[in-house]
């Protein structure tokens, strides 16, 4: 018992030392968000720029890269006439209140640094992706994540 113990603690002294040389600290640190994209309230960024997919099986969707503001991610975007699709969006929408799919609203009603935040789905044909465009600049340290109207409600 007394030896899993030792084995158990060297390898996470191990892990910890290994973590602790990389060069990670030396990478700038931003925030992403996308607070100057959206100029109207109770807005979901929309588009009709993507490239048809007339393999998805949901009836053929668009896909469209969207960039934030310093062009530091990129981002993709699907959508059909009904509107979003998958992967990721944007709104500035405060409904806490309406069930349904289609309500896109963070049950929070805002972002964790501004009033725009980011919107996911994703399955199997519609996989959310987002690219880091800058790596040489900055690595992914974390996000800041909360349900949808319609997550919470159902």
């Amino acid at each position: 018992m007394k030896m899993k113990k030792i084995s158990l603690l060297m390898l996470l002294f191990t892990a910890f030392a290994f973590t602790a040389c990389n060069d990670d600290d030396t990478k700038e640190i931003i925030a992403v968000n996308y607070n100057d994209k959206l100029n109207t309230a109770e807005t979901t960024f929309a588009t009709t720029d993507g490239v048809l997919d007339n393999t998805n099986p949901y009836g053929g969707m668009y896909v469209y890269q969207f960039n934030d503001s310093k062009n530091a991610i990129q981002a993709n975007h699907f959508y059909n006439d009904w509107g979003f699709g998958g992967g990721f969006t944007y709104s500035n929408t405060t409904d806490k209140t309406t069930p349904g799919y289609m309500n896109l609203s963070a049950i929070t009603a805002g972002g964790k640094s501004g009033s725009v935040y980011l919107i996911s789905k994703t399955d199997e044909f519609t996989k959310a992706t987002i690219t880091n465009l800058k790596e040489n600049d900055f690595v992914f340290k974390g996000a800041w994540v909360t349900n949808s109207t319609y997550a919470y409600l159902a």
